[in-house]
């Protein structure tokens, strides 16, 4: 069964995903209206009727009440899918997603700087679209293709962007990238199979 990792930075977007949703670095913004995408999938349920499983491949509106995941203290659960909608953000439309994705944009982009200044040097103006395309740059690598190629793209354009004259490490890189998760990061209960005793907390960001 699969679960829910707590380093999975888009974790609405994963859990929850309607066809048509707002790209972010944090949550996921959802329009309303969205069609629905087909699924089959079948669930077991629990002792008290709750249906649980995996996310995965489930369809919108189709995911389990229970949904697995792992807390981050390592132990294996469910998190509620309730508190998760409790967190997701609604737009009626795009400009109406923008308007709530950019404090929140603003944010990690603030977290991502100021983890980066403790190391260098850098332009005292930088505008936020060159933060989000540097931060952006970062979470490719750090997030997916862990190549030496891959880094040193992420590096040289963070550099370029930012200002920044002295090579970026990886674990400097990877440090900011975290800084920038983790400030919008919320923390929601983790239940062992009958879905009320709590086991842990799962760290959304």
């Amino acid at each position: 069964m699969g679960r829910t990792s707590r380093k999975t930075v888009s974790t609405i977007a994963a859990v929850l995903s309607a066809c048509f949703i707002v790209a972010t670095i944090a949550f996921g913004v959802y329009i309303v209206g969205a069609a629905p995408v087909e699924s089959s999938n079948k669930y077991n349920v629990n002792g008290y009727g709750l249906t649980y499983g995996s996310a995965k491949d489930a369809g919108y509106g189709e995911e389990p009440e229970l949904i697995a995941a792992e807390a981050t203290n390592g132990k294996d659960g469910y998190i509620r899918k309730d508190d998760l909608l409790k967190m997701s953000r609604e737009a009626s439309n795009p400009v109406q997603a923008n308007q709530i994705m950019k404090p929140i944009n603003e944010k990690a982009s603030k977290a991502f700087i100021d983890s980066l200044a403790k190391k260098h040097v850098m332009k005292a103006s930088v505008s936020n679209d060159k933060i989000m395309d540097s931060l952006l740059a970062g979470e490719t690598y750090c997030k997916g293709d862990h190549t030496k190629e891959s880094l040193k793209l992420a590096c040289d354009k963070v550099k370029t962007n930012l200002g920044i004259t002295k090579d970026i490490s990886e674990d400097t890189l990877a440090a900011a990238v975290v800084a920038a998760d983790k400030a919008n990061a919320v923390l929601i209960p983790v239940y062992d199979l009958n879905g009320m005793t709590q086991i842990g907390v799962f760290q959304a960001f």
